[in-house]
């Protein structure tokens, strides 16, 4: 009656604190996942790590459980698989995160737009520790994935990111080797940039070694980095590539964006922001760039206020707006249109002429553009329409 697949899709499994954002099928099927909580039983100290499953290949892999064939539970190389640096998430002064839970503060499962945003003090010492991703439909074959970290605490953060196996090239970066960035796990190669412009990129293209794909194509992912204030970077980690039985092991590339303050000016705050962009044969066309938010006055907001827009091919626009939930306001974006929200996350898409195409918004209650609006007033959860719908 119902076909060879399980129709499954988004979930959010709140005592288990692992949330999934499902969109495409058959194999454009893609999964964001995100997971909110450290330590436990067989527990990782990995708050807040992102994965993403797409194309049919893990392009943001759990380090999964570890290698205890290298010398067994106390070995280094299988403790650097629970340590925090191990995964995509954010370190604080080199450190493993608390053990804690998180709690879910955001959850949207829309047609066009998914969102999860969760966080929890616990799995940071006490300090803020928060993240939102965003799953993103383009159409049925493509999408991209807006990641916003808010962290504080200390004096450096750290965000890594890796992906499947395969190269990064990190285009008009001038990378130097760097001594000092012992995070106390199983990395080497550091190689690092001064802290450039918001916009930097690192695209990987992928090796098909377990032979996964059912056909033979390019697979890629394109990272943009919009953090301000950031030090791109890149890294080797280690992986055991086998199963218990086996003892194959390699070395993958892992990015970094890195955040310092001084100590006097401790404890230091960040809003790290990135988009996603899974591609086949090449990276897509598009131009991407993070934009200025506003108070109603029109007074410039603080850098915890992450607003991106990504330029299709055709001239069609998305406009992403993640104001900071710890500074409730409504805000303005002058550089889209002038759109005006009180939500906690607001999207919009406009043709090549500023027409609205689609619009969502989550924990608000209006969003503004031109003639448009979304909300009336009364608060959402979350609410989507289309134009025609």
């Amino acid at each position: 009656q119902h076909g060879t697949d399980i129709a499954v899709g988004s979930v959010n499994k709140t005592e288990w604190h692992i949330a999934i954002l499902r969109s495409g099928a058959g194999e454009h099927a893609r999964a964001l996942w995100l997971d909110y909580d450290t330590g436990g039983a067989h527990g990782h100290r990995d708050g807040l790590n992102l994965g993403l499953f797409g194309y049919g290949i893990d392009l943001l892999p759990e380090m999964g459980y570890p290698p205890v064939q290298y010398g067994g539970w106390d070995a280094p190389r299988a403790r650097w698989y629970m340590m925090a640096a191990a995964h995509n998430t954010v370190v604080v002064d080199r450190q493993d995160h608390t053990v804690g839970d998180g709690v879910t503060q955001l959850w949207a499962d829309g047609r066009v737009t998914r969102a999860i945003r969760a966080g929890g003090p616990a799995m940071n010492a006490g300090r803020r520790f928060e993240r939102t991703a965003v799953l993103v439909d383009i159409c049925d074959e493509e999408y991209y994935v807006v990641d916003v970290f808010r962290v504080a605490g200390g004096t450096d953060h750290t965000k890594f990111v890796h992906s499947h196996f395969g190269a990064v090239d990190m285009p008009s970066l001038e990378l130097e080797p760097q001594e000092d960035m012992d995070y106390g796990g199983q990395m080497r190669n550091f190689r690092m940039a001064p802290a450039t412009e918001a916009g930097w990129t690192a695209t990987w293209s992928f090796e098909d070694r377990l032979d996964v794909l059912a056909h033979e194509r390019e697979i890629g992912m394109r990272y943009t980095d919009l953090t301000h204030d950031a030090e791109p970077g890149l890294a080797e980690g280690w992986i055991s590539v086998g199963s218990f039985d086996a003892s194959e092991e390699t070395w993958i590339p892992r990015v970094l964006a890195r955040r310092r303050g001084e100590e006097d000016q401790a404890p230091l705050e960040s809003a790290f922001a990135a988009v996603y962009e899974p591609f086949i044969d090449a990276p897509p066309e598009r131009f991407i760039r993070r934009l200025g938010i506003q108070d109603e006055t029109g007074a410039p907001l603080d850098d915890s206020h992450v607003a991106l827009e990504i330029v299709m091919a055709d001239g069609a626009r998305d406009i992403l707006i993640l104001p900071d939930p710890e500074d409730a306001r409504t805000v303005r974006c002058e550089e889209a249109e002038a759109a005006t929200t009180d939500a906690e996350f607001a999207f919009l898409r406009l043709d090549e002429a500023g027409a609205v195409i689609h619009a969502a918004l989550a924990n608000g209650s209006r969003l503004t553009v031109g003639s448009f609006e979304l909300g009336e007033g009364i608060h959402h959860e979350f609410i989507e329409t289309s134009s025609g719908s």
